[in-house]
């Protein structure tokens, strides 16, 4: 089988955004609405969104990978996928929307110079739903200034390195729609991404759970992870949930940051903040991960319970071709712990540290 892994193809589409500034950690959300008649044969999504996007159509997500697409050069190469979507289209009306993250093209950590990239710019996408119908007719719907993009969605962060701020507050119902933009290119070639997709490879149920004096409660988790907790959030409305992952604790039994100001405090880095707006719902981050043992969750009420958490390791799906295992335990144990390593940092690309990348 050939690689695709250099592969273009000839777009129609144009890329859009929204009217932000590049400073601005939104999440800005673009949708398209569009009307089908007739059986259909295939349809085929082809789409980048700068830095990260998440897609779906007519609710449902374009596939079940996330982190997408994978980081690059920007000046020299981007990315972009391919789904097959055609299970999620019905007859009539149809809508595809597409929430766009910072990530790395848009990440205004000063450490690593990510700050002053080259390539920095507001969050950007570009499109392409090619439906084949059954009687040889087709159909692209492409990104174009006829879609309708908003600013008023609930993740009002979103930073690759320090986390997500999500106001479950801000209902869709409430959203303000205007007219997409056009965007420029980034300067590098629009190529497929050809690699295992980044998926929720393994969960696992938290080791165990400690409630704190102050309210403050510490999860640990059975092993070193890569990825993010599902937390179910019953809290009244207002109410805002701090979750700090890290992969140590102190001597207090609280989590060890791993940044610190002059007096010692914590500087938040890996951090995810929930404002409840009173329902019950499961939240878990979009446009970032973590690298973890521990998380510690501040402001959530009492009767926080392992029912509550699922903890998710997120990495490249990447297959196993071999194993091993020999007579001395130690040195399983080893190869154990190099094979969880390796998929601790296999987000896309291979990477030194969860917890800085």
């Amino acid at each position: 089988m050939l690689s695709r892994v250099y592969e273009t193809r000839q777009w129609n589409a144009s890329w859009i955004g929204a009217q932000m500034s590049a400073e601005e950690r939104v999440a800005p959300t673009f949708r398209k609405t569009f009307l089908l008649s007739g059986e259909i044969r295939e349809a085929r999504l082809f789409i980048s969104g700068l830095g990260l996007f998440a897609a779906q159509i007519n609710g449902k997500p374009a596939d079940d990978s996330f982190l997408n697409p994978v980081n690059t050069d920007y000046t020299q190469t981007a990315l972009y996928c391919e789904f097959d979507v055609s299970r999620l289209l019905v007859q009539g009306e149809n809508t595809i929307r597409v929430e766009l993250g910072n990530g790395f093209f848009n990440s205004d950590v000063k450490e690593w110079s990510w700050a002053t990239a080259p390539w920095r710019d507001t969050p950007r996408m570009i499109a392409e739903l090619v439906i084949t119908f059954a009687d040889g007719r087709t159909l692209t719907v492409s990104s174009d200034e006829s879609w309708q993009a908003t600013l008023s969605g609930p993740i009002v962060v979103n930073e690759i390195y320090r986390g997500e701020l999500y106001d479950a507050r801000r209902h869709e119902e409430a959203f303000v729609w205007t007219g997409a933009i056009l965007a420029d290119a980034p300067k590098g070639e629009l190529r497929r991404q050809e690699m295992p997709p980044v998926r929720k490879i393994a969960q696992f149920a938290p080791e165990s759970i400690a409630r704190f004096e102050d309210g403050t409660y510490l999860i640990t988790a059975p092993e070193m992870i890569t990825g993010w907790m599902k937390l179910k959030i019953r809290a009244p409305k207002d109410t805002q949930i701090v979750i700090d992952y890290a992969e140590r604790k102190g001597d207090d039994g609280k989590i060890d940051p791993i940044l610190k100001n002059e007096d010692g405090e914590m500087i938040p880095w890996q951090r995810d903040t929930v404002i409840s707006d009173g329902n019950e719902f499961e939240y878990e981050p979009r446009f970032t991960y973590h690298g973890f043992l521990y998380i510690q969750i501040a402001g959530y009420p009492e009767g926080l319970t392992a029912d509550d958490i699922v903890l998710y390791r997120v990495a490249n799906d990447v297959e196993t071709i071999s194993t091993f295992r020999c007579s001395n335990e130690m040195v399983n144990r080893l190869h154990d712990l190099m094979k969880r390593t390796l998929l601790n940092n296999f987000q896309g690309k291979p990477t030194d540290t969860p917890v800085f990348e």
